[in-house]
């Protein structure tokens, strides 16, 4: 059956039903829509020209709202790993999508289902089959993998997770103090010596921040995330329930304050960097830096991520996929014989290179 497209969507609802047959429609990557998977019917996704804001950090610190639809949405929890998910009424989840665990319970309590409502999210455009291929052909360039891991594994789940973040802007001011030291050399009993000569410098320094990215998950490895990225923020849209329709959403457990905290001690860390970078001398000492943080703001933003994992001699991988670019990270067992192989050729080439620079 040929697809077919409705147009005619009130501004005011949020469609989930298929008008052609009555079945449940799917976010579709493919057409960035609603789409039915039995008659290949597209509900397009209302554009209302809303204005994805950067909101005042302090101004959110206490704030809640319940940002489901409770006709739509419920929120399970997994008693495991304390993953807390958001998902579609229809959608059965039997298993927590982080830890692959049973154990996981519908939340009823009200300070599970209020939380900062996301003010945008990236749509996924990778497709679950599509991320399979992905994986199957990431996992074949993985040398070290032993030749069965990429004939035998088998390919246990693969769920379609926005998983929360922060990002913040700042403009920082800094004040910054440091001791240099320059080499010079002096002759002591005909022998060539070594000094330094010592001087105090300081200055100011400012710099501005854009959307410094803070993963919000704790049940997603910090590390595969970064190694994901990056990501577009210029396809970011503003939050709509349509785009969660047969995906999940994790609810995040670093709250506001502790999502600054992190992007903080980045800041910091970059603007300590710039400054180190502009200082001339052979040696720096005793470098302070204080920084005043003015203007912050932040956006709660959901980013599009398949969370899977496969099973090779009876113990489970996690892998990840970035839904907007296709970026596959994760892990898989090591074949320690290839390891010894290419560590004992590499030493025989050294020793090799050793030897011809020797007799040269």
């Amino acid at each position: 059956m040929g697809e077919k497209v409705l147009d005619n969507i009130q501004a005011d609802t949020t469609v989930y039903d298929c008008i052609s047959c009555g079945s449940d429609l799917e976010f579709d990557p493919a057409s960035q829509a609603l789409k039915c998977p039995y008659c290949n019917t597209i509900v397009e996704i209302e554009d209302d020209d809303e204005i994805i804001e950067e909101r005042d950090f302090f101004s959110g610190l206490n704030q809640t709202e319940d940002w489901m639809d409770e006709e739509k949405e419920r929120v399970i929890k997994c008693e495991n790993c304390g993953a807390t998910t958001v998902l579609d009424v229809k959608v059965t989840a039997s298993r927590c999508a982080f830890c692959d665990s049973p154990h996981i319970c519908e939340v009823k309590e009200e300070n599970e289902r209020s939380s900062i409502r996301p003010e945008s999210l990236i749509p996924f455009k990778i497709h679950k089959d599509k991320a399979k291929s992905l994986f199957k052909d990431w996992i074949k360039g993985k040398f070290f993998a032993p030749k069965a891991v990429k004939e035998e594994y088998i390919l246990d789940k693969i769920q379609g997770v926005y998983i929360p973040h922060w990002t913040f802007d700042s403009q920082t001011y800094s004040r910054y103090s440091a001791s240099i030291g320059e080499h010079y050399y002096v002759t002591v009993d005909d022998k060539r010596v070594r000094k330094t000569r010592w001087h105090r410098e300081s200055g100011h320094h400012e710099m501005f921040f854009n959307d410094e990215l803070v993963n919000a998950s704790k049940n997603v490895d910090q590390n595969m995330i970064e190694a994901l990225e990056p990501f577009h923020f210029n396809e970011l849209v503003p939050f709509k329930h349509e785009y969660l329709s047969g995906f999940m959403a994790e609810k995040y457990g670093i709250d506001l304050e502790g999502g600054w905290q992190h992007a903080k001690n980045d800041m910091e860390r970059e603007i300590e960097s710039t400054i180190r970078s502009h200082l001339h001398g052979d040696e720096i000492r005793n470098f302070s830096c204080s920084t005043n943080f003015q203007d912050v703001t932040y956006k709660h933003i959901l980013l599009p991520i398949w969370v899977a994992s496969y099973t090779f001699n009876n113990k489970v991988y996690n892998f990840l996929v970035n839904g907007q670019t296709g970026e596959v990270q994760g892990k898989t067992p090591i074949d320690k014989l290839k390891v010894a192989i290419v560590t004992i050729l590499g030493a025989g080439l050294a020793t090799g290179a050793y030897f011809m620079l020797d007799a040269m």
